[in-house]
């Protein structure tokens, strides 16, 4: 690794920043050892400090440790995070993906290569955390392979399955308010409605929003089992479709505040049932 004075500044920053979130760091070892460095920035990309993750990514990208990896963690535990508020679920996800991630780091990226990776690490870890590990590998598949994909390849076409989905979702946008919702999904758009005019939002931005709720609404019903898991798989499928940066950015807004309505009336009504 070829270290610069600017490097130099950069680690020692880092190091610094991260004494207080994961411990002390020693400098020599990130440049000289690559398996060390690249655990201590997934550690730091995962912490609450925000200035932390931004160097940790900036020095992975950089020095050129893992970045794409890096970054998957960093996006698969802000989403656990956005749409489970149980801090030891939180807490073990982050840990056993770090973990998980010393088995990734420098592998092929294929399927085969990831399945191997599941296995070997599977087994070396208590029974008792195998059910949840396994749950949490089968959800960061799709992260890790999406973070893996060169830039070039994602702009350069799409698929004619992924063209077939844009249209079908192109389609369904412009006839969404034309769609049939059952009572108890109308109850739930209704009071998402209502909350968003008791805030006093302008008139555009609550119709665009509900929009929103309804394109998770029907999703939603892909799904045979209602938990957290199923909301969250339903909001990563929906999320590939909002290709305009603003739009993007609303859908993530309506995902979770949406979340809370559509939890809160589907909970009442299997109580009820």
């Amino acid at each position: 690794m070829n270290l610069t004075t600017q490097k130099l500044m950069l680690l020692t920053k880092f190091a610094l920043k991260a004494k207080n979130q994961i411990g002390a760091i020693r400098v020599s070892e990130i440049f000289n050892d690559e398996l060390y460095a690249f655990e201590m920035l997934a550690r730091a990309s995962l912490t609450n400090d925000s200035e932390l993750v931004d160097l940790s990514l900036k020095i992975s990208y950089e020095f050129e440790i893992g970045f794409s990896l890096v970054n998957a963690m960093k996006t698969y535990i802000y989403n656990v995070k956005e749409f489970n508020g149980n801090h030891e679920f939180n807490l073990k996800s982050k840990t056993l993906l770090i973990q998980f991630s010393n088995y990734l780091y420098g592998i092929p990226i294929s399927g085969a290569s990831y399945r191997h990776a599941v296995a070997e690490f599977l087994s070396n870890i208590d029974n008792g955390e195998k059910t949840f590990f396994i749950n949490l590998a089968r959800k960061f598949y799709r992260y890790w392979r999406a973070s893996n994909k060169p830039i070039l390849e994602i702009h350069k076409k799409m698929t004619f399955k992924q063209i077939d989905q844009k249209k079908a979702f192109n389609k369904l946008w412009d006839n969404i308010d034309k769609e049939f919702f059952s009572h108890l999904e109308m109850c739930v758009l209704t009071h998402y409605a209502e909350s968003m005019l008791d805030k006093g939002l302008a008139e555009k931005d609550i119709l665009i929003s509900v929009r929103i709720a309804k394109i998770i609404t029907i999703e939603l019903r892909n799904d045979q089992i209602i938990t957290d898991e199923s909301y969250r798989d339903a909001i990563h499928r929906s999320d590939l479709l909002f290709q305009k940066e603003e739009l993007k950015k609303l859908f993530l807004i309506v995902s979770r505040e949406f979340y809370h309505f559509w939890i809160g009336n589907i909970t009442k009504t299997l109580s009820v049932a």
